[in-house]
């Protein structure tokens, strides 16, 4: 089904993830201060040489940085509302040794917790003030433990493994509640 994101950048670099399907035209289209956007392994700049713009297509289970210009200098966010067909169901990622940047493609909590692996050394996020926090499965009642939407994560395994994450379907709608009889008269 057919749904819209609102995904919140600052200016300058923001840590991303879509969790609806969308276009790399799709995200361009809804700001005109994006000039950069990369993945772990491509990127795309705004007047850049074609041949060195490698970032072609939007893959949801990846997290991507998003760079924001902000030509006013006001240091104001921007809200882009980006539409797409929403993934629902068992997503499974292969994730390196080393680190591996990913997307979750979710608007509900996730906990990490339910990103099971022995191999999982830490999760990396950036927050909401621009840092970044570091959870590790001996955490307990962290700030942030949680997959939330819009975020990208950089995770850190001690050798090459698997995650499977559940992305649930929206609630269904309430039935309708039935016509009263008419009365007689």
């Amino acid at each position: 089904y057919i749904e819209t994101q609102s995904l919140e950048l600052q200016p300058g670099w923001n840590l991303v993830s879509f969790y609806v399907q969308v276009t790399l035209q799709d995200i361009l289209g809804s700001s005109s201060h994006i000039t950069e956007i990369q993945s772990a392994t491509q990127k795309w700049r705004r007047n850049y040489v074609a041949p060195f713009n490698t970032l072609s297509t939007i893959d949801i289970k990846k997290g991507y940085w998003v760079y924001l210009d902000d030509p006013s200098g006001t240091g104001s966010s921007v809200i882009l509302g980006l539409s797409g067909v929403r993934l629902v169901g068992n997503l499974t990622y292969a994730l390196n040794m080393g680190w591996t940047l990913i997307g979750v493609p979710s608007d509900d909590d996730i906990p990490y917790d339910s990103a099971t692996s022995e191999y999982i050394l830490q999760i990396v996020r950036q927050t909401p003030e621009n840092t970044e926090h570091i959870w590790t499965p001996s955490d307990i009642g962290s700030e942030y433990s949680n997959f939330v939407q819009g975020v990208g994560y950089f995770i850190q395994c001690s050798q090459p493994t698997t995650i499977t994450l559940t992305i649930q379907g929206p609630e269904p709608e309430p039935e309708p509640e039935p016509e009263p009889e008419p009365q007689p008269e």
